[in-house]
């Protein structure tokens, strides 16, 4: 393990807690799981306790597929939750926050809207 383990972001959080409801949700155990997305199950049960490192989006995909979804679903899911509990929106929901008029003042704020 490094020295210094990487901090969990709210997201890595949020991808784990999706992840532990698949499996919860699944027939398969733990082992079987991790046996099917090509991984030790010492590996599926750290990302499912948020133990470090937080999963890769690699890693996301191969447990995604045994539960019949895809990596950009549970990453839909977990961050719809960081919408959803912490009222935080992503910049990346409004097609205008980078957008800026000519003058360079910013699109939505010039429609009264707040980014």
């Amino acid at each position: 393990m490094a020295k210094h383990p990487k901090d969990h972001s709210a997201l890595d959080i949020a991808l784990s807690d999706v992840l532990k409801e698949l499996l919860d949700a699944s027939p398969l155990s733990l082992r079987g799981a991790a046996k099917a997305a090509g991984m030790s199950h010492n590996r599926l049960g750290k990302i499912t306790r948020h133990d470090t490192p937080p999963a890769s989006p690699g890693e996301i995909d191969h447990i995604a597929k045994v539960f019949g979804t895809t990596a950009s679903a549970v990453f839909a899911a977990a961050e719809l939750r960081l919408v959803s509990s912490d009222g935080y929106a992503l910049a990346a929901s409004d097609p205008r926050a980078d957008e800026t008029s000519a003058d360079g003042n910013d699109a939505a704020a010039e429609d009264g809207q707040s980014v």
